[in-house]
């Protein structure tokens, strides 16, 4: 008895232990064992079912703890896929915020461009372009240094960012020169691009292109590669700017420039003149003011054609202009006529300098097409008065131009110095 009682505990064991082969080996022997060693009294039916019961507890426990296996690895299966799910959505939110980090650094990026853009919109020189960009590009753009090198003439102008910006035009460095080499070479097999030099400290360049031409280079030190699309942008914007500003060079050049003579036209002349005499009054400056005039211009029209008639007006406004200091004004008053100012210089200087323009143009021989023409011209000079406006003060000059033709020309006659 105690025998099977110990039999019935071991098949107990196997069966929470849930291994299935062991149990029924173990059950059937249980069986058999119990079986030979405990007669059947078949007349006790509650002795039966007291063994009946013994026989099927540890199906029973077998079945339970199947079940209970079977659930509990139903409930690991199905949080290990709440689990995969749940890796997958941080996946996608880090995904998704790795775009947003992405997308606002390409926002930044943009309206950096577009405040660079919408200042240097303004410039309306090259020069001004560039010191524009230099000091709104070094708060914008994460570069330490940033170069603006031009071909011709080579000049640089640079700011630093740990340094006080000082933007002014300066000589071009070794390093510049060895780059201007570089970038012509690049420039006659490609039309543009984004050149990177690894050396230390790292640096970016392009060139940069004005009217279809290589004009300078824009370069970069210490600008990290995932800004290589900001810098390509800011060079395609500085390279429409530079075509912008050499456009309105142009029509201001055609405004004030006759097209001609390659003179200050009468308007603009006028307009320079007018602050001259206010500034030459206020601060207590000479100025004197000359009318020119060319010669029997007509009759050479009439004679040679209004062709050759261009070439001696331009040749004679040329020989003028480049005898004159840089601070002085002539201009194209009208027809054969031309007008001077001799800024901060009063009338005894004036007169050795217009004597010698006119023995210039006297001895000058013009060759116009197959013609080989000398040109004479009268000129009428005078002096600022405290009292004059600009409308006096020509018409004073162009008086003593009168009289000047009309005592035989190629002469010079002033207030106080006749022919």
């Amino acid at each position: 008895m105690h025998a099977v009682i110990a039999f019935w505990f071991v098949i107990l064991l196997l069966a929470l232990w849930g291994r299935r082969s062991w149990l029924f080996i173990s059950w059937v022997s249980f069986l058999v064992f119990s079986g030979l060693t405990l007669p059947l009294d078949i007349e006790n039916l509650f002795s039966f079912a007291q063994w009946g019961v013994l026989g099927v507890t540890p199906l029973f426990l077998f079945t339970g703890k199947k079940h209970q296996v079977k659930v509990v690895r139903a409930l690991q299966a199905k949080e290990a896929n709440k689990m995969r799910q749940l890796a997958e959505v941080t996946r996608h939110v880090s995904a998704m915020h790795d775009a947003a980090d992405k997308l606002e650094s390409q926002i930044n990026q943009v309206t950096d461009v577009y405040d660079v853009t919408k200042l240097t919109s303004q410039a309306m020189s090259t020069e001004s372009l560039c010191r524009t960009f230099l000091k709104a590009g070094l708060d914008r753009i994460p570069a330490q240094s940033i170069r603006w090198i031009e071909w011709d003439p080579q000049q640089v102008m640079c700011v630093v960012r740990a340094e006080e910006a000082v933007l002014n035009y300066g000589k071009l460095k070794e390093k510049d020169l060895a780059l201007i080499q570089q970038a012509k070479a690049f420039a006659s097999e490609i039309k543009s691009g984004i050149f990177w030099s690894l050396e230390e400290p790292v640096s970016v360049w392009s060139i940069l292109y004005r009217d279809d031409r290589p004009f300078g280079i824009l370069a970069m030190e210490g600008l990290a590669k995932k800004y290589e699309a900001m810098f390509a942008s800011i060079v395609n914007q500085l390279s429409l700017q530079l075509e912008r500003v050499s456009l309105y060079q142009r029509v201001e050049s055609l405004a004030t420039v006759d097209a001609l003579t390659g003179i200050f036209v009468r308007r603009h002349f006028l307009e320079l003149a007018q602050k001259e005499l206010e500034r030459s009054k206020r601060q207590g400056l000479s100025c004197t003011l000359c009318m020119i005039d060319l010669d029997h211009f007509k009759q050479k029209n009439d004679t040679y054609g209004h062709l050759i008639g261009d070439v001696i007006l331009r040749e004679v406004a040329q020989l003028l202009k480049k005898n004159l200091r840089d601070i002085d004004l002539i201009g194209r008053y009208g027809g054969e006529e031309l007008v001077l100012m001799f800024v901060e210089t009063d009338l005894d200087q004036a007169l050795p300098v217009i004597e010698r323009l006119r023995q210039m143009v006297e001895i000058h021989a013009i060759q116009a097409y197959d013609e080989l023409i000398s040109q004479t011209v009268s000129m009428g000079i005078t002096a600022l008065h405290d009292e004059d406006n600009l409308e006096t003060f020509i018409d004073r000059a162009d008086k003593a131009l009168l009289r000047a033709k009309d005592k035989g020309r190629n002469c010079i006659e002033s207030e106080s110095v006749p022919c």
